[in-house]
């Protein structure tokens, strides 16, 4: 009988079915990353072992702590996912996107305050950055922060005036400003330009009546 060559697909299956404990840092590397069908528990699984003390991990901690936490917000365990977050920050300050998720999740565990602080953050770094600045209005709407939700939706409708998020924002700004013809010209508009934007918001607890 003659040997094929392995895919090496099922060659990477086979390692993750082993044991975090005895596949090599590389395999793990892989599996931390979600890559080679490795599932979201796995991921995980990989990631703790190559954080563990005395592991010569070949990728650095923080992002490590970084991709445990992209698995562990998949499985919906977000305050283990923030634990994560919070060392992979600690460890590299300067990593905007990683700044940016956790704001989210700050947002999500109704941690507005932190995540308005978050988000300026991903603003210094990412001068522009208009998702930033459309979820510090959210967040700062959610404190009933009217004026600085509308300074920072502005702004981003300043530089896109059809940015259908801010609008939206906007909108919901200045009706809670009491400004409510203006507020539903914004979100009117917003829905012309996105039919998504209201059940997107609205998935976050920014609904409309």
């Amino acid at each position: 009988m003659r040997g094929g060559p392995v895919c090496t697909s099922l060659l990477l299956g086979l390692a993750f079915a082993a044991p975090a404990a005895a596949q090599s840092p590389e395999q793990l590397v892989i599996a931390c990353l979600g890559n080679g069908g490795a599932s979201l528990e796995q991921a995980v699984e990989a990631c703790t072992a190559l954080l563990k003390p005395g592991v010569a991990a070949p990728m650095p901690a923080a992002q490590l702590h970084y991709s445990r936490a992209l698995a562990l917000l998949n499985q919906r365990k977000l305050e283990p996912a923030l634990a994560d977050l919070d060392r992979s920050i600690e460890l590299d300050p300067g990593d905007a996107a990683v700044v940016y998720e956790r704001a989210l999740v700050l947002g999500w565990l109704g941690q507005y305050v932190r995540a308005v602080t978050d988000y300026g953050e991903v603003i210094r770094l990412r001068p522009g950055d208009a998702t930033a600045r459309n979820g510090r209005g959210f967040a700062n709407l959610k404190l009933d922060r009217i004026e600085s939700a509308l300074a920072d939706f502005g702004a981003v409708l300043k530089d896109d005036p059809k940015d259908a998020t801010a609008l939206f924002g906007r909108g919901l700004a200045r009706r809670q400003k009491g400004e409510t013809e203006a507020g539903n010209a914004d979100i009117a508009q917003a829905k012309a330009l996105d039919d998504t934007v209201a059940a997107r918001m609205s998935s976050f607890g920014f609904g409309v009546q």
